[in-house]
């Protein structure tokens, strides 16, 4: 394998990986089993798996069962491993400094995420990821263990953002800058899991949603999120139910504070605290409440059921071919940028042994809104939103621990919006689930 620092070439303002062998290796899931291994292929990566792609694969020996080339009448089995040899050509990210955010722990490295680049391996993106390009530029971190190939061994991800966010992280890491937080060792990457999980810690986003919503008069939206997967695609929707067999529903709270409204652009800017870490979360309950990211390519639109939004997909593909749906579902009608108006500001932990706190600079699509205050001031507003919250739902918490909640609890502070006598409840323009204060 040649070096990491001969992997890249920048060519006008872009990132580009030179192409590479690789081998996918994937043991046979259980909806796979008693399947032919073609039909299988062709339903679930159809835009990879064309009939002649597979004859071809079998005939080279590129697509093997069990170390053996695939033969046309080949059925999974419990405990198959299919491999796929392929010279992968990685699509370009945008060429922009990774830098580091001061978080005061030695076992934990705050990273400046650009928009456009995505955190760890998914998908198209391998070595164009944030992960791997610090680990090239950053020797000196000494970030891999000498391990594993992966590069993977000594920087551990303690959560996501999607390739369109900025923002900061803790493996924090465009042209606009966010936080992402990165553990750097096993131990750590336990230890900052578990602060996350039970709420010590606290995370604050920024958003740019379409029309005005009223300012400093904050909202709870407590709406499940139902995450579907079908035919190689990926769906996440806002459902109080799973209505497909391959569907998963799970609990979301998401708490609002809108700062700012500019009448030139009819946008709001959004303080987003998320109480649960749902994929795609923010951006559906911004979608709900009727205040999408307003340049968001996926939900800024009417598309809300699977129905609408396969309907969607493919008016797009037809109005514009090159941004025909892949097998991401962040690809769907991609814009120009490739940037959302999604950003990770700030991330804290008020735990005593690992306290912390990372804020990354503001991006430049905030700039219509004159004042943004601290994140004190913010802070101590959220944390009044639960302190109401939580005297609704009668559930007694010291107010030290207002801010941040774990997990296990959460389903008792926001079993339902409905419930919260003291507000005035009211259903969002979509339905169920969200409560102006």
């Amino acid at each position: 394998m040649a070096p990491r620092s001969e992997w890249y070439e920048v060519r006008q303002g872009m990132r580009h990986v030179k192409p590479y062998a690789f081998t996918f290796e994937s043991f046979a899931k259980g909806r796979w089993l008693g399947q032919r291994v073609l039909d299988v292929l062709a339903f679930e990566f159809p835009e990879q798996c064309s009939e002649q792609a597979l004859a071809q694969a079998m005939a080279d020996g590129s697509l093997r069962l069990n170390g053996r080339a695939v033969r046309p009448g080949d059925v999974f089995r419990d405990g198959d491993k299919l491999e796929r040899d392929v010279l992968r050509d990685e699509p370009p990210v945008p060429d922009v400094p990774i830098e580091l955010l001061p978080t005061g722990q030695p076992d934990l490295l705050g990273v400046s995420k650009p928009a456009g680049i995505p955190v760890h391996h998914a998908g198209r993106f391998r070595r164009n990821t944030v992960i791997e390009i610090l680990q090239a530029e950053r020797p000196d971190l000494q970030l891999t263990d000498g391990k594993k190939s992966t590069g993977r061994g000594g920087m551990h991800v303690l959560h996501r953002l999607d390739r369109a966010v900025s923002g900061a992280s803790s493996f924090i890491a465009s042209r606009d800058i966010g936080v992402l937080l990165l553990p750097t060792s096993s131990s750590a990457a336990s230890a900052y899991s578990e602060l996350l999980s039970t709420g010590a810690m606290c995370k604050l986003y920024l958003a740019r949603g379409r029309g005005r919503l009223e300012p400093r008069m904050p909202r709870v939206v407590n709406v499940p999120i139902t995450t579907t997967s079908d035919a190689g695609k990926t769906w996440h929707t806002c459902a109080l139910k799973a209505t497909h067999k391959h569907g998963r529903t799970q609990a979301a709270c998401t708490f609002f504070l809108s700062i700012a409204y500019d009448a030139g652009s009819d946008t709001s800017l959004i303080l987003c605290q998320p109480r649960t870490g749902r994929p795609h979360q923010i951006r559906l309950h911004l979608q709900h409440i009727g205040h999408p990211i307003a340049n968001d390519p996926l939900y800024c639109s009417d598309a809300r059921t699977i129905e609408d939004r396969r309907a969607f997909e493919g008016n797009c593909a037809q109005s514009n071919p090159s941004h025909a749906p892949t097998n991401t579902c962040d690809t769907i009608c991609r814009r120009d940028d490739d940037i959302i108006w999604l950003h990770a500001w700030c991330y804290s932990c008020s735990d005593s042994s690992r306290a912390f706190h990372v804020e990354a600079p503001l991006p430049l699509w905030t700039s219509p809104f004159t004042r943004i205050a601290v994140v004190d001031e913010y802070l101590t507003i959220l944390a009044d939103v639960e302190r109401k919250q939580m005297n609704a739902s009668g559930w007694d918490k010291p107010s030290s621990e207002l801010v941040g909640s774990a997990d296990q609890t959460r389903s008792k502070r926001f079993r339902n919006c409905d419930d919260a006598t003291p507000y005035e409840a009211r259903e969002g323009p979509h339905g169920h689930g969200s409560v102006m204060i």
